[in-house]
Parts: structure tokens; sequence; C-alpha cells
């Protein structure tokens, strides 16, 4: 009987969301890059290596000859988040970079869900002990880049990643357990769309001090749902700084520019973070904590490693705790530089 209940209810859901507005989807910085998440998420002026495609492309130029990276990082919190608010978040990532070009493939889902909001005029009259409905999203994106990076003198690189997006949407609103919902959004996406995005970046590089500009997502590029709404990656703009004292240490500090809307509310991050590499950099130990500038959430607090398995190959983990709800994120990655 419950699964009829619940059945019923998605399908009404569906129809409803054909009404919704636009909405927004969060695919934010914190969601690639094993080291960066390690960090807290402060990168932007440190971006070194290939993950840089994707947080600062300006920042190939300063990193290895070469660099390869390939990853996973997953992120959940909820369903037992209050008001009904849950995310959970994966990425998968393949990457090469060197100091002129990269080359790349991401892919990113980003599931949330939280309260609905009323409609507007409704004078609907919720029973006392009736679930309330709940709105939920889910979206899949998957980017094939190319970076460009070129350099204007006096430390300052700038670059370009030009990308295809392939995206598929999901809308649902509907009363129920949250658990089954989240698993019920994930099965009925929209149509696939094919768009083109690009995303940019500049670093000054001072040696002691380096500074990182970020932009990405600039053509917020929207998918359809099968019900006829529309799912918008957001514009995201951060700034970040490095200070380099010397060869084996790093301290950095990010700030969102922009605030980035998503179903779960509205978000701006402040990262810090720093790295450390030991025994002629065969171990790196990393650290860092962020937290929202304008929603409620807690502050999120990683660490993280890499262990260089020769010279120039490395695996690199993290763990992460924090955001509400007990979130946890973990991610792996296998790195080789040059």
């Amino acid at each position: 009987m419950r699964r009829r209940g619940v059945g019923r209810s998605v399908i009404g859901g569906l129809v409803l969301t054909a009404a919704c507005a636009q909405a927004a989807a969060a695919q934010p910085f914190e969601v690639v890059g094993t080291r960066a998440l390690g960090m807290g998420g402060a990168f932007v002026a440190v971006a070194d290596d290939a993950t840089a495609v994707f947080w600062n492309p300006a920042g190939l130029a300063t990193g290895a000859l070469a660099s390869l990276v390939a990853e996973g990082v997953t992120r959940d919190a909820g369903p037992e988040a209050a008001d009904g608010r849950a995310s959970r978040r994966s990425a998968a990532l393949v990457a090469l970079g060197v100091p002129a070009l990269g080359l790349s493939y991401y892919r990113i889902r980003s599931t949330e869900a939280a309260l609905a909001p009323p409609v507007a005029g409704s004078r609907t009259v919720r029973k006392e002990g009736e679930t309330p409905p709940i709105a939920l999203g889910d979206l899949v994106t998957h980017h094939a880049a190319v970076t460009l990076v070129q350099s204007v003198g006096g430390g300052v690189t700038v670059g370009t990643s030009l990308k295809l997006v392939h995206g598929t949407a999901a809308e649902l609103v509907s009363a129920g357990d949250l658990e089954s919902l989240l698993k019920v959004v994930r099965r009925h996406g929209g149509r696939a769309d094919n768009t083109f995005d690009l995303d940019v970046g500049a670093m000054l590089d001072l040696r002691e001090v380096r500074l990182g500009l970020s932009a990405r997502n600039l053509r917020a590029p929207a998918f359809e749902t099968a019900s006829g709404g529309r799912v918008a990656l957001s514009r995201q703009v951060r700034a970040g700084v490095a200070f380099v004292p010397d060869s084996s240490t790093t301290i950095a500090l990010d700030l969102d520019l922009t605030e980035t809307d998503s179903r779960v509310g509205g978000r701006r991050m402040v990262a810090a973070g720093a790295e450390r590499w030991l025994a002629r950099r065969r171990v790196g130990i990393r650290g860092g904590v962020r937290f929202d500038t304008v929603g409620a959430s807690e502050p999120v607090a990683s660490a993280g490693f890499s262990v260089g398995l020769t010279r120039s190959l490395w695996v690199d983990g993290f763990a992460s705790r924090g955001g509400g709800a007990g979130a946890l994120g973990w991610g792996m990655s296998v790195r080789v530089g040059s």
C-alpha cells in the first residue's frame, strides 16, 4: 500500500512540476578535485595540476610540463537533513594538461531536495500530521573540454576552457519518504540536450604570492526536463590567493564573488586550506575548512593526503565532514606529473 501511495504522489508531482519556473542546479567548485577538496576548496590560486582545467584554466601554465589526473568524488548530505533538505553530488574526471593546452572529460551529478514553496494564490490548509510536498531535482552533465592557455607577461597567464556539455535534467514535486523520492527523481530523466559553454581564468604568479580568478558556466546553460521545466547551471566567479613561503608549503584562501542559487538555498563560500610536502615530495598532507556566508549550513572540514609511488606517480585522497546533516564527502585520484 505504501508503494502505491508513493507512486500516486510521484505521478501527481510530475504534473505539478510542469508549472514550475526555471530552477538552478548547484554544481559548485567543491565537487571536482581531490587535492582541492583536501584543502577545503581553496584552490583557485593553487591549481597547478590537470584539475586546473576545472578550477582555474590559467593554472596549467604554472604546473608540471605534463600532468594527468583520473579521479572520483562523492558527497552526501541527508536525507536526514532538517526541513526536508538533502543533496547528493558525485563526479568523475579524466584530464591531461601541459602548460599551454588541456584536454578533459568530467561527469557531474547533482541531486537536491527541499520543501516545496507554496503555490501562489493557493488557500490549501495542510492537515495536522500531513506530509508536506518536497521539490526535488536531478541534473547529470557530461563535459568534454579543450583548455587553451596564454602567457601575457609579468607573471600573468589567462586561460579558457571551451566545453561541449551534454545534460539530462529531472524535476519532481511530491509528498512521501525522502529517501524513496531521491531514488525516483534519479530515474526520471529529461530530454538529453547538447550545448556549448566556457570557463575562463587568470593567474598572477609573484613566486611567494599567487593571485587567481576563475569564472565558470559563463553561458549558464539550461536543460529541459520531461515535464517541460528547465534546470540551469548558475554562473560562478571565485577569487583566490595563495602564499608559498617555500617550495614545500602552500597556504590558500578562496572567496566566491557570486551567489549560487539552488533548491537547497543560496550559497557563497569562503574556503581556507594548507598543503605541506614531506620526504622529498613523496608524501603530502593537507587540510582545510569552508563555510557558507549566505545559508545556515555548518562549516565543512576536510583533510587529504598524497603518496608518491614513484617520482612522477601519486595517489591522492581526501575526506570531509560538515555542512549540515552530518554530510560526508570523500574522493580518490591517481595523478601523473613530470
